[in-house]
């Protein structure tokens, strides 16, 4: 019981010592650290006597506090402690109890990602059992366990007819990442790629397919939302261009008007005062055109849009090929860092050219 202690029996001292004997200052295997009675009155039994007996006291543990009760013991073949039920893909501690009470199929799939969590895959197929007992039994045992996995390993083989059980004459066994989590209500698993030579289209063809369709999905919102962003700048860009077209035009009519007019005066006073007003408004519009220098600032404009579609396909694309489960983090960080990096690149220089462009009079 010493792990219902850590979950529930420390706070709750009085209620735990009426049903269960331990004392955490002495190691979890001492004589009578491992008993417990249905009442304050019962007399003492061992707990894992047989198993009517440890059914027996965790039906207890579970009447004081479910959660920790479940938390506290090992199940299904694996037997793997409750307290991990949120690495091998169970939310809640009671979720991996039902899975494992429904048959064997979640026990060994929940071993699988155990192991693959723990790095344990590694050392199997190295045949280190040693380090594999450690990490899954802790330390003081691990040799006793080796020894047992070697013997039962060669009963294995023998049964199967395998003459070694050396690397090169034994197929490696597929990978646990192959294994799906159990699905809970109204989410799906989380797709894990296979670490074996095996592409992921033979190894799970509805993985790749829903993988593949993810991507195409990725890509085709990618080209939306640059399609949307385009346009932003070049609603602008068009009106703009309108608008210079228009400034040029009066400045074009006016010089012709005021020619007109000159020719069809009466008098020499009337045709200067036509000149003056029709040619002071072509200078005027041909000034403010040609001051403002509308050709450049489009081009940078364009030049930036540009710009900024590739740093936003570039990044897109580094994320879809962030594939390698030890690097991905650090890869999606340096793509990260990199699109930060050249767009603010991109805003100083754009910057820069605001500031050194004359302003129109």
């Amino acid at each position: 019981p010493h792990i219902f202690y850590l979950y529930w029996g420390r706070n709750n001292r009085e209620r735990f010592s009426q049903h269960f004997r331990y004392n955490p200052d002495l190691p979890w295997n001492a004589p009578n650290q491992q008993d417990w009675r249905p009442t304050p009155t019962d007399e003492w039994r061992a707990i894992h006597e047989n198993q009517t007996s440890e059914w027996a006291a965790f039906d207890l543990a579970r009447r004081l506090d479910e959660t920790a009760a479940m938390q506290s013991i090992s199940m299904g073949a694996p037997q793997i402690m409750g307290f991990n039920h949120e690495g091998i893909g169970y939310p809640a501690v009671q979720e991996m109890f039902q899975a494992f009470s429904a048959g064997a199929r979640a026990q060994f799939a929940s071993f699988f990602r155990y192991m693959q969590r723990r790095g344990l895959v590694d050392a199997v197929r190295r045949r280190d059992f040693e380090a594999f007992a450690q990490a899954y039994n802790g330390t003081g045992q691990e040799a006793i366990y080796a020894e047992r996995m070697r013997i039962w390993l060669d009963a294995f083989n023998a049964v199967i007819g395998a003459a070694t059980v050396a690397d090169a004459g034994v197929a490696t066994p597929p990978s646990p990442s192959a294994v799906p989590a159990p699905v809970q209500p109204g989410a799906l698993p989380v797709p894990q790629l296979p670490g074996e030579s095996r592409p992921l289209s033979e190894v799970d063809p509805e993985l790749y397919a829903a993988w593949r369709a993810h991507v195409i999905e990725g890509y085709t919102n990618n080209r939306v939302m640059f399609d949307r962003i385009l346009k932003g700048f070049m609603n602008p860009y068009w009106t703009t261009v309108t608008m210079y077209t228009i400034l040029f035009a009066v400045g074009v009519a006016s010089f012709v008007v005021a020619a007109v007019l000159a020719f069809q005066a009466n008098t020499p006073g009337d045709a200067l005062g036509t000149v003056a007003v029709f040619g002071g408004l072509s200078a005027a519009a041909f000034l403010a055109f040609f001051i403002s220098r509308p050709l450049q600032a489009l081009e940078e404009n364009l030049q930036f849009i540009t710009w900024l579609g590739i740093v936003y396909n570039t990044y897109w694309t580094r994320l879809v090929h962030a594939m390698d489960q030890a690097t991905f983090h650090q890869e999606i960080e340096d793509a990260t860092n990199d699109a930060v990096a050249s767009i603010e690149t991109m805003l100083t220089r754009h910057g820069e050219h605001t500031a050194t462009r004359p302003s129109p009079q």
